[in-house]
C-alpha cells in the first residue's frame, strides 16, 4: 500500500457538503455508510467509521480501500465503478450503485428492486421533462394542451408541441434548436426532487415524508426510554429535525426557482453549473438518511429492544451537519441548532459499539439495500 493509500485517523467536522462526502451503500460491515469525497489531487478518498467503534474516522485513498478489508463481491464491483466517476454527488453515486446492484452482486432480490428503482428514476426525469414542456406551452399561450396530452402524444400533439415551442423560443430569447436539450438537462437535475406541480411527487419529497413519519414514531418511542437510550434517541431526533427543516427551506427555494420556467431555461445557457448545483441541494441534504429510515423500518414496531438497537446504530450513521447548511438555508436559528447537533454527534460517535457479527451485518446490509430504494 502506498503512502497515499495509508489510512489516518481524523475527527470529522466538515465545513461543506462536498467535504462531508457522499454515503456509499456498501454491504461490507466496516464500510457501511462510508463516505466518498473528492480531494484536490483528483483521486477521491473515503471516510470510514473507526472499525474499533472509537473516536474518529479512517481517511483512506480510494485505491487503498480494497486492501483494508475483505470485501463482498458487490463492494468490489462498486469500488471499481465509482472510481470512474468524474463528479461525486449523491445522484451520481446512486446511479452507479443501482447499476451494480442490478447485476445481482448483492442478491437476486436486491437486483430486482435496484432495477425497478433505476427505472423509477428514469421515469421521474422523463415526467419532469414533460411537466417543464407543459409549462413552456402555457407561457407560449398554448395552455389548452394538457400534461396528459403531452405524455400520451395522441392526435399529432407531439408535432404540434415541438412547433409551438420552436416558434416561441426566439420571442423568449431562447435558442429554438437547443431548447429541448436544455429542458432535458434541467429535468435530469430536478428529477430526484421533482416539481411541485407534478402529478407524482419526486423521490426526495417522498423520502422527506417518510422521515417525517419516522420522526413522529421516534418521538413516541422515546416516551418509553430512559437514561442513555433516551439520550441517543434525542440525538437522532435532533439531527433529523435540523435536516428536515433545512430540506423544507431548500424545497421552497427550488419551487421558487422553477416558477418562471422561461427565465430558468434562459439562465441555464450561461449559468448551468451554479444553477445545477443550487437545484440539486436537496439531494445533499438528505444523503444518507434513506439508510437510517431503512434501519428504523427493519426494527419493526413490536419489540422495544429491536428499536433501541436500531437507534444506537442510527446514531452512528447520522450524517454530520456541515456549516454550509446554514449558508444554504440562511437561518440563524438553524445554525445554532446545527452546531448543537454536531457537538452531540461527536460525543455519540466516541462511545457507540455494535453487537452484530460480520456475517449478520453483511446479510442485514444487503437486505436493507433491497428493502428501501
Amino acid at each position: 500500500m502506498d503512502a497515499g493509500s495509508a489510512p489516518t485517523i481524523a475527527d470529522f467536522e466538515p465545513v461543506t457538503f462536498a467535504e462531508r462526502g457522499v454515503a456509499v451503500p456498501f454491504t461490507t460491515p466496516n464500510l457501511c455508510q462510508a463516505r466518498l469525497r473528492p480531494v484536490s489531487k483528483g483521486i477521491p478518498e473515503v471516510m470510514i467509521h473507526n472499525p474499533s467503534g472509537g473516536k474518529g474516522f479512517y481517511v483512506v485513498g480510494w485505491k487503498g480501500v480494497a486492501g483494508l478489508f475483505a470485501l463482498t463481491l458487490h463492494d468490489q464491483l462498486l469500488i471499481e465503478a465509482l472510481g470512474l466517476l468524474r463528479e461525486i454527488t449523491p445522484d451520481r453515486v446512486r446511479q452507479v450503485a443501482l447499476r451494480i446492484a442490478s447485476t445481482g452482486a448483492g442478491g437476486e432480490g436486491a437486483a430486482a428492486i435496484a432495477a425497478k428503482a433505476a427505472e423509477a428514476d428514469r421515469d421521474a426525469a422523463s415526467l419532469t421533462q414533460l411537466v417543464i414542456i407543459t409549462e413552456l406551452l402555457r407561457a407560449a399561450g398554448a395552455g389548452d394542451i394538457t400534461l396528459t396530452q403531452v405524455v400520451t402524444g395522441d392526435d399529432g400533439v407531439e408535432t404540434r408541441v415541438k412547433g409551438i415551442i420552436r416558434a416561441f423560443a426566439p420571442k423568449a430569447g431562447l435558442d429554438p434548436e437547443a431548447i429541448f436539450q436544455v429542458v432535458e438537462q434541467i429535468a435530469d437535475v430536478l428529477g430526484p426532487t421533482g416539481l411541485k406541480q407534478s402529478p407524482v411527487p419526486g423521490r426526495l419529497r417522498m423520502l422527506a415524508g417518510d422521515l417525517e413519519t419516522m420522526r413522529e414514531e421516534i418521538k413516541a418511542f422515546l416516551g418509553h426510554c430512559m437514561g442513555g437510550d433516551r439520550q441517543v434517541g434525542e440525538f437522532v431526533l435532533a439531527a433529523l429535525e435540523v435536516t428536515l427543516t433545512a430540506f423544507q427551506t431548500l424545497l421552497v427555494q427550488v419551487d421558487k426557482d422553477v416558477t418562471d420556467i422561461v427565465r430558468l431555461i434562459r439562465a441555464w445557457r450561461t449559468h448551468s453549473a451554479p444553477l445545477g448545483e443550487r437545484l440539486s441541494r436537496c439531494s445533499w441534504i438528505l444523503d444518507g438518511w434513506d439508510h437510517l429510515r431503512a434501519l428504523w423500518l427493519a426494527a419493526g414496531t413490536e419489540e422495544y429492544f429491536e428499536r433501541r438497537q436500531a437507534l444506537y446504530e442510527m446514531a452512528l450513521y447520522v450524517p454530520a451537519i456541515p456549516r454550509e447548511m446554514t449558508d444554504w438555508t440562511a437561518g440563524a436559528q438553524s445554525a445554532r441548532a446545527a452546531v448543537q447537533v454536531q457537538r452531540k454527534w461527536v460525543k455519540v460517535n466516541e462511545d457507540w459499539r455494535t453487537t452484530l457479527s460480520a456475517a449478520e451485518v453483511i446479510q442485514r446490509n444487503e437486505r436493507l439495500k433491497a428493502e428501501y430504494r
